[in-house]
């Protein structure tokens, strides 16, 4: 028999459990922001695309909820489900498309940096990824359609640090280091995300915000 999941350990388990934690709340809320901003789409074909995209984040969720309770650790969305509730939801079209493309990239960040191991209790860990680099470059592309005339870029840009924010605070939060392999630092693991993103922005004619506009309390060396 396997040993009692202890939450406030510090074993193997618990920091897998930390990560399918940070992973399957990140497909939630972006199933929601996807599913609130179908409204907003301007055409029949985008909506679709929204709602597929909402469905495959709901399946993602269940795969990791299902190796959570595995692991022991009980209820995934018992323990996320009322703080995805009350992430901000999008209120316009280039908001959505904003945040669609920004939700994605941690859970695509962490996939990749913990992929090995997180192997023996997410098998299907590099599907997962598979599907999140094909929303990327899904959202990528109603992104830099959004930001074609000025006004719509100008309407983007507007809601970069909000959403930045919103994703950017669980990779900063206290204590999420130990997730990572020993190796890596939280501030690397940042400028990566934010390294990423800066010829996305570039090819879309938007830029990163300041640290004063973020308004988040970042590692160290973060954001030069």
């Amino acid at each position: 028999m396997s040993e009692p999941f202890a939450p406030h350990g510090r074993g193997e388990r618990v920091v897998v459990a930390a990560l399918l934690e940070l992973l399957g709340m990140r497909e939630l809320v972006t199933a929601q922001t996807l599913g609130g901003g179908i409204r907003y789409a301007e055409t029949l074909s985008a909506k679709q695309v929204l709602a597929e995209h909402a469905a495959q984040e709901l399946l993602h969720f269940e795969v990791i909820a299902a190796a959570y309770e595995e692991l022991g650790a009980g209820d995934l969305f018992a323990k996320v489900g009322k703080r995805a509730a009350h992430v901000i939801a999008p209120m316009s079209w280039p908001e959505t498309v904003v945040a669609q493309l920004l939700h994605d990239r941690p859970g695509r960040l962490v996939l990749r940096r913990t992929e090995e191991r997180l192997a023996s209790w997410l098998p299907k860990a590099h599907a997962l990824l598979i599907d999140e680099e094909g929303h990327d470059g899904v959202a990528l592309a109603m992104l830099r359609e959004c930001c074609e005339s000025p006004i719509g870029r100008h309407a983007a840009q507007a809601h970069v640090p909000g959403w930045l924010r919103v994703t950017l605070r669980p990779l900063c939060e206290r204590g999420f280091g130990r997730c990572w392999q020993e190796d890596d630092t939280l501030a690397e693991v940042v400028r990566e995300y934010l390294g990423e993103l800066l010829p996305v922005f570039a090819r879309c004619g938007l830029t990163l915000p300041t640290r004063v506009e973020l308004q988040l309390d970042l590692p160290p060396g973060a954001l030069e």
